[in-house]
């Protein structure tokens, strides 16, 4: 076939197989990137999972009733209600528990994460994550 279209032979022997080499580097290049977007988006999911959980657990719990309420309990209850579900599996565990307080009028929550790296040259990102909001009495 070669020869009726005119072509020599032997100019398609001389690659060698560069183009397996150049196909294989380019791959992983691929790869590589495809890899780090991915983490990329994980790292952005979970973070912001977990400071939605916080700015709710902080609503929840910055409502006191008249006669005293259980914000804490609430603020570490919704928390909870917000990101099980969400945080699941291998994920969830890198996530610490919140620790909900009440200083000078205000109800805090704080909560650790460690978001791991998939690459090999990088560390894992470990973030303290905190939410705030007045505490108001309930009518």
């Amino acid at each position: 076939m070669m020869r009726r279209l005119g072509l020599d032979r032997s100019r398609f022997d001389a690659d060698g197989g560069s183009a397996l080499i150049s196909t294989a580097v380019g791959v992983v290049v691929l790869l590589v990137a495809v890899s780090s977007v991915f983490n990329v988006v994980v790292h952005q999911y979970g973070r912001g999972v977990v400071r939605t959980g916080l700015d709710e657990a902080v609503q929840a719990g910055s409502v006191v009733s008249p006669e005293g309420g259980e914000h804490l309990a609430a603020c570490r209850q919704r928390y909870h209600e917000a990101t099980d579900v969400l945080l699941a599996g291998s994920l969830g565990d890198q996530v610490g528990d919140v620790r909900c307080w009440v200083t000078d009028g205000r109800i805090y929550a704080e909560t650790r994460a460690r978001f791991p790296n998939w690459s090999p040259w990088g560390s894992d990102d470990v973030e303290t994550l905190q939410a705030s909001a007045h505490l108001e009495v309930a009518p």
